[in-house]
C-alpha cells in the first residue's frame, strides 16, 4: 500500500464555511499537511505581518480581524478575488455586532452563486423565518377549509399578503418539506428537521421574534380585545431561580403544543404566541449567577 503524501491534502472551500475562524484553522492545517515546516511565522511572514502570532491570536477568538488586516490575511492565505470578497464578507458577517449588521452581511454571503449552491438549504431555512407569513401559511395548510390557492390563502392572513407572495411561500415550505402531498395530491404537514449551521439558524429566530414582536405590538390597535390577550407581570427573580423560571416557559409551550394536536374539531384561526421575559434591570447587589 502506499504512504499518503502531504500534498494530498485537500484545500479547505472557504464557500462551505459560515464560521472565518473554523476557515482559518483548516486553513493552517491544510498548509501544515502540504509542508510540515509551515507555522504561524510562516504564514506571517507570506502575509506581511510583523507580529508571528496574530493568527493565532484570531483563530482563537483572543482578536478580531480588523479592516487593516484583511489584504493581509487573503494574501496569505492565498485567496483569489472571489475567495478574498467571500472572505471579508464573512468575517464582518461573524464579528458584526447588532442584527441589522449580521442581516446585512449574511444577504451579501447570499449573493455568492458558490455559496448558494452549497449552502442553498439553509438560506432556504433563513428566508423562512424572514417572513412571518410563511409560518402562518403553514398552519393554514392543516386546517379543514384550507385551498391551494395563493389569492385564497392571501386573503385569509391578517395583515394580507398578495397573491405572488403566499405562492413563493407554498414553493418554499415545500422545497423545505414541511409540507408534502399525500397519496391524493393534497398538500398536508409533515415535520422535518431544522439542521442550518448554528449562527444562521440563531440569525433567522432573532429575526423571525423581532417580526412576531412587532406583530403583537400591532394587534393592540389592529386586533378586538376579545380576540387578543396581551398581558404581562414585572417581578424580581434572583439568580438562582431563572432557570427554574425559564424551564416553566418551557414546560407551558410544551404543554400547549401537546394539547391542541390532541383537540378535536376543524381550526378556524391561525394564532401566534409569543412569551416574553427580559430583564428591565442591570444586577443589583451581587453578580449573574
Amino acid at each position: 500500500m502506499m504512504s499518503r503524501h502531504f500534498n494530498d491534502v485537500m484545500k479547505p472551500n472557504i464557500f462551505e464555511f459560515e464560521d472565518y475562524r473554523h476557515f482559518l484553522k483548516e486553513m493552517y492545517s491544510y498548509f501544515k499537511g502540504k509542508k510540515k515546516s509551515f507555522s504561524y511565522r510562516s504564514f506571517a511572514k507570506d502575509a506581511g505581518l510583523k507580529s508571528y502570532n496574530y493568527l493565532k491570536l484570531v483563530m482563537d477568538g483572543e482578536r478580531n480581524l480588523s479592516a487593516k488586516m484583511l489584504p493581509h490575511f487573503t494574501k496569505g492565505l492565498k485567496l483569489n478575488r472571489q475567495e478574498s470578497e467571500f472572505f471579508e464578507n464573512l468575517v464582518y458577517f461573524n464579528q458584526a455586532v447588532s442584527l441589522e449588521e449580521k442581516q446585512a452581511y449574511y444577504e451579501r454571503l447570499k449573493r455568492f452563486q458558490k455559496y448558494r449552491a452549497i449552502k442553498e438549504i439553509e438560506a432556504d431555512q433563513y428566508e423562512y423565518f424572514s417572513k412571518w407569513y410563511y409560518v402562518a401559511i403553514r398552519e393554514l395548510v392543516a386546517m379543514e377549509q384550507f385551498q391551494e390557492d395563493p389569492e385564497w390563502i392571501s386573503q385569509q392572513l391578517f395583515p394580507k399578503v398578495n397573491p405572488a407572495q403566499a405562492k413563493e411561500a407554498l414553493k418554499l415550505l415545500q422545497r423545505l418539506e414541511f409540507l408534502k402531498r399525500d397519496a391524493k395530491g393534497k398538500l398536508i404537514l409533515s415535520q422535518p428537521t431544522i439542521s442550518s449551521a448554528a449562527e444562521v439558524r440563531s440569525l433567522a429566530l432573532m429575526r423571525f421574534h423581532g417580526q412576531m414582536i412587532e406583530k403583537a405590538k400591532e394587534s393592540l390597535e389592529n386586533v378586538a380585545m376579545e380576540n387578543r390577550d396581551i398581558s404581562s407581570v414585572t417581578i424580581a427573580v434572583p439568580a438562582n431561580q431563572l432557570k427554574k423560571l425559564k424551564d416553566k416557559i418551557n414546560e407551558f409551550r410544551n404543554e400547549l403544543l401537546a394539547t391542541h394536536d390532541s383537540v378535536e374539531g376543524s381550526s378556524l384561526r391561525v394564532y401566534q404566541l409569543n412569551v416574553q421575559l427580559f430583564p428591565l434591570s442591570e444586577i443589583v447587589g451581587g453578580r449573574d449567577g
